[in-house]
């Protein structure tokens, strides 16, 4: 009798820890920083190329929610370039904004200037600073050049809201793009950003988990004392 009603404590206390664990841990944002992707490694001069970026925001509320007006990953970055790098000479091919997602994807041209050999892609905001991209080199073939059909730098924005208000006597169409963050707000020049920051200095998500994890404990453990106490009462 005795020990049926330990096992029934336990599995009362196990069911009380994972329900704990589950709605105790608090959801976290990705803070890596903005990223780029290329669809392609090998390509000829004058080819197109598509360039995607990822998490391209000025901020990360990964402790908390998000003041109003911004995502969880703050505001959408603008003033982005995107280049192609060769030796000491760069290429400018593409500039815009990062849309409401923090992405963005643009059809770029390799310049007919690149040798064969080896070029980066890069995409930088701000003061230079230069996204993340898991592999950014690009091999330049020996092939004749193409003749590019774009020009040679494109441009990407985020899709714009018309909107049109009729009254008695006129009516009035306005246009409204998604506000993008200042250039201003990443200053750093580096080759790989470092993690945005967190929401407004709160603890971030080890200490958070970690503070989790104690509370938890402290519960499981008093749960635990308590039904040990009524079991052997009944007893």
């Amino acid at each position: 009798m005795r020990r049926q009603t330990l096992v029934r404590i336990l599995a009362f206390v196990s069911v009380v820890v994972g329900l704990l664990i589950t709605t105790g841990s608090p959801a976290a944002a990705d803070c890596s920083g903005p990223t780029i992707e290329i669809e392609q490694r090998e390509v000829v001069s004058g080819a197109q190329l598509v360039v995607t970026g990822y998490a391209w925001g000025d901020n990360c509320y990964d402790t908390g929610a998000p003041p109003d007006g911004e995502g969880v990953l703050g505001v959408p970055i603008g003033g982005i370039d995107v280049y192609v790098v060769q030796g000491t000479e760069e290429f400018l091919v593409a500039t815009g904004a990062a849309d409401d997602e923090y992405s963005f994807d643009v059809t770029i041209v390799i310049p007919a200037e690149l040798t064969a050999g080896t070029a980066v892609v890069q995409a930088r905001w701000a003061a230079n600073r230069i996204a993340y991209s898991e592999n950014p080199q690009i091999v330049v073939t020996d092939a004749s050049p193409l003749v590019a059909d774009e020009p040679t730098v494109a441009t990407f924005e985020p899709a714009t809201t018309t909107t049109t208000t009729t009254t008695a006597d006129s009516t009035t169409t306005s246009t409204v793009a998604p506000t993008s963050a200042p250039s201003s707000t990443v200053t750093a020049a580096t080759d790989a950003p470092d993690p945005l920051p967190g929401d407004g200095g709160q603890p971030d998500q080890d200490s958070n988990t970690t503070t989790t994890l104690v509370i938890v404990g402290v519960a499981a453990l008093s749960v635990l004392l308590l039904a040990v106490r009524i079991a052997r009462r009944r007893v």
